[in-house]
């Protein structure tokens, strides 16, 4: 009598094995995996996982994250000693595993195949998640560069309100400008069959309107037999890089225009420094100097190498106090200008200046050095000096005249006047008793009148001659002449010059032929009177013995002095031996 127990067991094994055959035979019938091991477990329910090792999870058929929820039972399936998917089936077949097991072995190869599809699947998946989540712009082209495919950054870019419109466009005519198109299309053409890796830039205005510039890289995609079936395009948006670029090129334009300017300026600097007429020095804060430009160097006699590193040589001995007080102040940060001081040259020569300073700041505003201005100023006060030397004499020569003219009046005319009024009271009470004798009186009186009146006309051309007035200067010169010791020749233009000149030619003329009677021993002297470059000329020269002191009296001082008032000079040429050459020049307006 055979067990029971052993006769279930025979029955089951043969179940199994029969299970398993029919669900070769639907898999060879080519019915789905899922549903022909459903009906040889009798579960509808069951779900197939499968295994992929490289991601460490277990996915679906169509790639997809399966978790489990703790309502199935998983029976793990592996092929040569690899996991490659799991069964989870209703709890109630943990109760028959052997047909689980036998279902699972029957159906391994193909559930290796379908794992490798779901690993497949699940790569495209991801691919295709990457693909559209880059910021990059990835689209596929037909041989004729037509768009096949593209990612969202290409949808993005193109601007387009209906991306689905990108398919089938070329290229070019979404991601090129119009003056770009021809030259992109030619170029891929140019690469088939092969369609070598092109990199290239393009610049257009998408559907929106925005200007976008794109750094593009494409490579070939073939198939198993090596031919190419498409193009795979990937870009970058460079816009923002490209605008950078732009605003770095335009910075670096006007840094460099800047800078060309900075040198420009620095140059017509050094140009204005060197070229200065006025000696310009520039100090350190330790006194040291820095900067001596040429006219330093004809004004105060050292050379820059001489000077620049060291401290100040034109300084005076005694004025080191004015010296710490103007650094103090041009330092503190004031300018001042026009402050007058003796400064020393390198002969040992003193010199009048007047300085001028101001200080230089770098970019904080702090005090790097200062700039000082010299203007040698000494010819001017001796200038100066003169002026009120001239103006003392005028002065001293009007209140000499004012006395001589009291003197002369007061010795002659006034004299002459006084007995005329004495005679003619005399003739008054002597008209009644002695007409006679008045009669006598008064012809007296006559006379002396005569008298009186020829010395104020003598007075009067002492002041200023009749004749230059009434006639003009040939006549008055020749008044002179005619009165002169010495034989004069005269030479003077027939037109008139202005009144002032006129009067300045005539007393020119009239101190020195004073001066020829006096003291040249000369036998003949000229006189001439002419225009030249709007100057009336008027020269006197005599052939004596020359020698003529500028200094010795007040005559030629006096002369010096009334023609400096008409803006005029005077030359004196006298050698010893030689005569004397007097010039005046005054402008003639």
């Amino acid at each position: 009598m055979v067990p029971i127990a052993f006769l279930a067991g025979v029955l089951r094994s043969r179940l199994d094995r029969a299970a398993a055959g029919d669900l070769l035979l639907e898999l060879g019938r080519g019915r789905p995996l899922r549903e022909a091991l459903a009906d040889a477990l009798r579960d509808p329910s069951l779900e197939i996982a499968y295994w992929l090792p490289e991601r460490d999870r277990f996915v679906s058929a169509e790639g997809k994250e399966i978790h489990d929820d703790g309502t199935r039972t998983a029976h793990y399936v592996e092929r040569d000693g690899r996991r490659i998917a799991a069964l989870l089936h209703d709890p109630s077949l943990a109760y028959d595993p052997e047909l689980v097991r036998a279902a699972a072995a029957g159906a391994g190869l193909w559930l290796e195949n379908e794992r490798l599809q779901a690993e497949l699947r699940a790569q495209v998946d991801f691919l295709e998640t990457v693909v559209d989540t880059s910021p990059s712009l990835l689209c596929s082209l037909d041989l004729d560069g037509r768009i096949a495919n593209f990612n969202i950054a290409c949808a993005i870019a193109s601007g387009r309100e209906d991306p689905e419109s990108l398919r089938r466009e070329y290229f070019w005519h979404v991601f090129a400008a119009p003056d770009e198109r021809d030259a992109l299309r030619e170029r891929f053409e140019a690469g088939a069959p092969e369609y070598a890796p092109l990199q290239f830039e393009s610049t257009f205005v998408n559907g929106k309107g925005a200007e976008l510039s794109i750094a593009w890289s494409t490579a070939p995609i073939a198939d198993e037999s090596g031919t190419v079936r498409n193009v795979i395009c990937g870009g970058l948006d460079i816009t923002e890089r490209k605008l950078r670029e732009v605003e770095l090129a335009r910075e670096r334009d006007f840094l460099r225009s800047l800078a060309a300017d900075l040198r420009s300026s620095e140059e017509r600097l050094r140009a204005a420094i060197e070229a200065s007429p006025v000696a310009i020095v520039e100090y350190a804060l330790d006194d040291m100097i820095t900067r001596w430009n040429p006219a330093a160097e004809r004004i105060f006699g050292w050379t820059a190498e001489e000077v620049v590193g060291g401290l100040a040589k034109h300084q005076p001995p005694g004025r080191e106090e004015e010296l710490r007080t103007l650094f103090g102040r041009v330092r503190a940060g004031e300018v001042y200008t026009a402050v007058e001081s003796r400064r020393v040259r390198k002969d040992g020569a003193y010199i009048d200046v007047e300085i001028s300073a101001a200080p230089i700041r770098d970019a904080e505003g702090n005090v790097l050095s200062h700039m000082a201005l010299f203007a040698d100023i000494t010819e001017r006060k001796r200038h100066e000096e003169e002026v009120h030397a001239s103006r003392a004499r005028i002065v001293q020569a009007a209140d000499d005249a004012r006395r001589v003219l009291e003197r002369n009046l007061h010795d002659g005319a006034q004299q002459r006047l006084i007995s005329l009024s004495l005679t003619l009271r005399l003739a008054q009470r002597r008209l009644e008793d002695r007409p006679a004798e008045a009669g006598e009186l008064l012809a007296g009186a006559r006379e002396e009148l005569a008298h009186a009146i020829e010395d104020l006309r003598e007075l009067a051309r002492g002041i200023h001659p009749a004749v230059l007035t009434d006639r003009g200067l040939d006549a008055a010169l020749d008044a002179l002449a005619s009165r002169s010791p010495v034989p004069v020749e005269i030479a003077v233009p027939a037109e008139r010059l202005p009144g002032p000149v006129e009067a300045a030619a005539y007393y020119v003329v009239a101190e020195s032929l004073t001066n020829v009677a006096k003291y040249a021993r000369a036998s003949s002297a000229s006189v001439r009177v002419y225009r030249e470059d709007g100057h009336a000329l008027i020269e006197v020269s005599d052939d004596g013995i020359g020698g003529a002191d500028w200094d010795g009296g007040t005559g030629l001082s006096g002369l010096a002095d009334r023609l400096a008032a008409l803006d005029g000079t005077l030359v004196v040429e006298s050698p010893p031996g030689g005569g004397t050459r007097i010039l005046a020049a005054i402008p003639v307006r």
